[in-house]
């Protein structure tokens, strides 16, 4: 329960001297912010290691390539549809030069039916996600597209087919659209065909992988030490304190008012009658 006199989170916000935001100008949409917000997006990435054997040899193995499956963690993947399952299944096993490995919740009963019926579908109920990005063999990434997942993809230079499920997730996928680094599959209309033509489209047209590896390379070459960045912001605040001097007006205004409804909606009035 919180205490009546705790402050509003809006106005606590409104008062912060700096705000951190875990993401990159690269791995985002162009829009006016205000100076206090900084980019430290990739500040927690992991170090990419070895991969473990049994990821190895599925790599070895693969002919053309490998591609990655993984709706997330808060996805309860044992809850999809039987017919949604068949039909991602199945898709994939029409590219059986490439071998998939799928972060998936099944049976025991599942996984040896699934063996023989999709043999070159493998499935984990963990993977070394970004050691699996960055293996040069990686091809594509299927993902929910949140924004860990977005910022590792990146990353790894590894494109992209996105299937948001919720809050930010649809952003994301507009932000890897206007990047060109993936395609959107629609979680409602995922059938055999949407999903075979996204696998298509990616895998087969190299301008995707080409957009991701120069991301990739823009993020590698980012102009600042990230840690360092967030240290010296964070030294900063301490030293100075408080300063609004960065806020933007409209941080102010109502919801209205922000987003000009009251004009929008005279307009409208005095063109209606």
């Amino acid at each position: 329960m919180v205490r009546e006199d705790f402050p509003d989170l809006r106005h606590l916000a409104q008062q912060a001297s700096v705000a951190f935001v875990n993401t990159l100008p690269n791995i985002d949409i162009a829009r006016p912010i205000s100076s206090k917000i900084v980019f430290i997006g990739g500040i927690a990435k992991k170090q990419v290691t070895v991969l473990e054997k049994r990821f190895m040899n599925l790599y070895e193995n693969a002919r053309k390539g490998v591609v990655v499956f993984s709706l997330g963690s808060l996805v309860d993947t044992i809850k999809m549809p039987e017919q949604m399952k068949t039909d991602v299944l199945l898709a994939f096993s029409r590219f059986p030069d490439y071998n998939f490995i799928v972060k998936l919740t099944i049976s025991d009963e599942e996984r040896k039916k699934f063996a023989s019926t999709y043999p070159n579908v493998h499935f984990f109920d963990w993977i070394d996600q970004v050691n699996l990005l960055h293996h040069p063999k990686t091809k594509a990434f299927i993902t929910h597209a949140g924004l860990n997942s977005l910022t590792e993809a990146a990353f790894a230079g590894t494109p992209l087919i996105c299937v948001p499920m919720f809050a930010d997730q649809h952003y994301n996928t507009a932000i890897s659209l206007r990047k060109k680094t993936g395609v959107y599959l629609n979680k409602k209309h995922i059938n055999l065909e949407t999903v075979t033509d996204a696998l298509q489209k990616v895998l087969s047209d190299p301008s995707y992988s080409e957009a991701a590896k120069q991301l990739q390379q823009q993020l590698l070459h980012y102009p600042h030490n990230i840690t360092q960045l967030f240290l010296d912001w964070i030294q900063y605040a301490a030293e100075f304190g408080r300063s609004l001097d960065s806020n933007l007006y409209g941080a102010n205004l109502s919801t209205i008012a922000y987003f000009s409804i009251d004009v929008i909606a005279f307009i409208l009035f005095s063109f209606c009658f």
